[in-house]
């Protein structure tokens, strides 16, 4: 699989320089194994981030914690995935992804062991937080999928790859807690360590080599130095109107999202429902949508343009926070809201990632980690204020936080009009 690649690219190459003149890059075509294995490592190693949230209570308990430091844990392990987006994934364009995706699985393998044994909260809090930078997997794995494929298939694999991650997160909060009830807490940490030693094993043989491209210079790409990398992305931030528009949008939306999450669990476990956890940790079904749609959305990129999509999928949010807002009581209103908001803020990733992944050919890790280190500050304020709003104004507060979030991704969305088919992805189709 790997020969093929490079022989096309290398033939290709000959063929361009004999000619003297530039052409579009070889077609590529992933194959359907390896991309069922790229979506499914995404998945697990996303999966591995939400373990605890549904066990915060019985860690606590066993280290005789109360609620407010056992939420720790769970903070720490997505500072550490921030800090694994700003820091590590940037070096995919760097470092060869393939033994970079194989390490960071043998790092995970190894931290999730080291939580499994945590002994009090400070053990379990460093582990967790390790254990955030190095299930980083998922931004090394959207660029690579992107260049092993073709044009064309661009937005169906990227929505395939985001169908992935996004039932990573889905599922992760259901097994955990029942693995949690059935076996403790421990066990789970355990399963997916042994999980990604098989990942591991199977990326080894399995993923292709791609050769280092080389940047504007000539250079190779792997002796550009660390520093000047992480600067180069504040140039791409400055020099592309797209990717800063996308940021934006993937901002608003991701914050909005995170609202809901964070402050559904407070309004089902109040009147007049009254849901415990396990009850409310069903609703996360709902999310299969996300799953469903992502997919869908890459194949409507290519047929009407990923900006024309993306603002359905903004209309498909804000008309979310509306449900529930005028019908907070109704159990089917809620379900209505979960299921728009899902379907709306997966698309958007998948229409955005379809938009800002082509700008620079030999950036593409820098681009993703611009693009999802904004979302992450999205999330982290959505969970903050929102929780905040709710205490202060009960779900109104929420729902206000959410709109105003929403409304900076519509705005931003608005700003720069352009054709129907975005203009940058129309050129490389």
């Amino acid at each position: 699989m790997s020969t093929a690649l490079e022989q096309r690219t290398e033939d290709s190459s000959l063929l361009r320089t004999e000619m003297g003149v530039s052409s579009p890059p070889p077609e590529r075509h992933l194959p359907l194994s390896l991309l069922i294995l790229l979506t499914f490592t995404t998945g697990v190693s996303v999966a591995n981030l939400y373990f605890n949230q549904p066990l915060l209570e019985l860690i606590g308990k066993e280290f005789n914690e109360p609620p407010s430091r056992a939420g720790l844990i769970s903070m720490l392990t997505q500072v550490g995935y921030g800090f694994g987006i700003f820091f590590v994934s940037p070096l995919g364009d760097v470092l060869p992804r393939r033994p970079m995706i194989i390490i960071l699985c043998a790092c995970s393998a190894v931290t999730l062991v080291a939580v499994a044994f945590s002994f009090n909260l400070i053990c379990m809090t460093v582990g967790s937080f390790l254990l955030g930078i190095s299930n980083v997997i998922p931004q090394i794995i959207i660029p690579l999928a992107n260049d092993l494929c073709s044009p064309n298939e661009r937005g169906k694999t990227i929505g395939v790859v985001m169908g992935g991650l996004f039932f990573g997160i889905l599922t992760s909060r259901i097994i955990s807690g029942f693995v949690g009830n059935w076996l403790g807490w421990r066990y789970i940490f355990f399963i997916g360590s042994g999980v990604m030693v098989v990942l591991g094993a199977l990326l080894f043989f399995l993923l292709p080599n791609i050769e280092t491209k080389t940047d504007e210079t000539g250079e190779k790409r792997g002796i550009v130095k660390y520093f000047k990398l992480l600067g180069s992305m504040i140039i791409l931030v400055k020099d592309h109107p797209t990717l800063r528009q996308c940021a934006m949008i993937g901002f608003g939306c991701f914050a909005g999202f995170s609202v809901l999450w964070t402050t559904l669990s407070f309004r089902l476990s109040i009147e007049p429902f009254n849901y415990n956890s396990a009850n409310i940790g069903l609703f996360g079904l709902i999310g299969l949508a996300g799953v469903i749609v992502s997919p869908i959305a890459g194949l409507l990129t290519k047929r009407i343009g990923p900006y024309f999509v993306t603002g359905i999928s903004i209309v498909s949010v804000i008309g979310s926070w509306f449900v529930i807002l005028f019908a907070q009581n109704s159990l089917v209103g809620i379900v209505c809201s979960i299921f728009l908001m899902d379907l709306g803020t997966q698309a958007v990733q998948v229409c955005n990632q379809t938009r800002y992944l082509i700008l620079v050919d030999n950036a593409k890790a820098r681009l993703n980690c611009v693009y999802i280190g904004t979302c992450f500050i999205g999330g982290a304020l959505g969970s903050s204020l929102g929780s905040w709003a709710f205490n202060k104004w009960d779900w109104k507060g929420s729902c206000t936080v959410a709109f105003i979030f929403v409304g900076i991704g519509t705005v931003s969305y608005l700003l720069k009009r352009g054709d129907t088919k975005d203009s940058e992805y129309t050129r490389l189709k």
